[in-house]
């Protein structure tokens, strides 16, 4: 059995009602993390405390999003895979080590292929204790402030990706790593939901 992290990127804003999600609400346990370290996500150039760093150690990591500067950080401390349509994510997976799983038609927006990723995800976790799957596209649709889209969005990644990862044997968590909001087209920091299987 292995660990899914699910990142819903910008999954929720000031109207986010977890029970319009079935999949998602039927998880059992729900915690709240603050992501941004206490500061709001565009200040600091989006501090983000990574999730999966934190769910596998006490330590906390801290890398600076936007205009950071390089640096040698420690291989993520076990055998690992990332599923993502984003370059930025890519990115921080080639600094940790942690080994990509390119997918056909992952485009980090509304449009990639969410089967393709979730086939992509079920597969690495059947040789890698820990997956980090990315889904970018609620946080693009709030960009574009287009609430129907993000919530449609929502809907899909509800429908297609967490009915299969919660079908499967393996450890699910879901967390949002910030909130987007459609009216503003911004980013929200403040405390984020993580939902776990177990």
């Amino acid at each position: 059995m292995s660990r899914i992290l699910c990142v819903i990127d910008g999954m929720t804003d000031p109207h986010f009602q977890v029970e319009r999600y079935g999949h998602l609400a039927s998880m059992g346990s729900v915690r709240y993390v603050d992501t941004c370290g206490g500061f709001p996500p565009e200040t600091l150039h989006c501090v983000l405390r990574h999730a999966f760093e934190r769910l596998l150690t006490k330590e906390r990591c801290m890398l600076l999003w936007g205009q950071s500067v390089p640096a040698a950080l420690p291989p993520f401390p076990q055998k690992s895979a990332v599923i993502c349509g984003k370059e930025l994510v890519k990115g921080i997976a080639r600094l940790l080590h942690m080994e990509l799983f390119p997918v056909k038609g992952a485009t980090g927006d509304v449009d990639t292929d969410l089967d393709a990723k979730t086939e992509a995800a079920l597969r690495a976790a059947e040789r890698c204790p820990f997956v980090l799957l990315h889904i970018n596209g609620a946080d693009e649709a709030a960009h574009r402030h287009d609430s129907a889209e993000k919530e449609t969005f929502l809907r899909r990644v509800d429908d297609r990706v967490l009915s299969r990862l919660l079908a499967s044997e393996h450890e699910i968590v879901v967390a949002s790593d910030h909130g987007a909001d459609p009216e503003s087209g911004a980013h929200l920091g403040g405390p984020q939901p993580f939902f776990t299987s177990r």
